[in-house]
């Protein structure tokens, strides 16, 4: 996954949970504890770029091990 990717899906969660925070606010009058969503939002995109760091590293290490078995 390139960076390019992980910031568009950041930015759908993004766009998702601001519909969300509308939509649970004007739907049960509740803004005061909507704002929730923003902080989950953040921890998923957050987890998204650990994910994506975290393979991208297991890729390069099997990258350098084949590499080395085929001398």
């Amino acid at each position: 996954m390139s960076k390019k990717s992980v910031g568009g899906i950041c930015a759908v969660i993004s766009m998702v949970s601001v519909a969300v925070f509308l939509i649970w606010g004007m739907l049960a009058h509740s803004y005061e504890n909507a704002w929730i969503v923003f902080v989950i939002s953040g921890i998923a995109c957050a987890s998204v770029s650990i994910i994506n760091r975290i393979k991208t590293e297991e890729g390069k290490d099997k990258e350098k091990t084949d590499g080395n078995n085929k001398e």
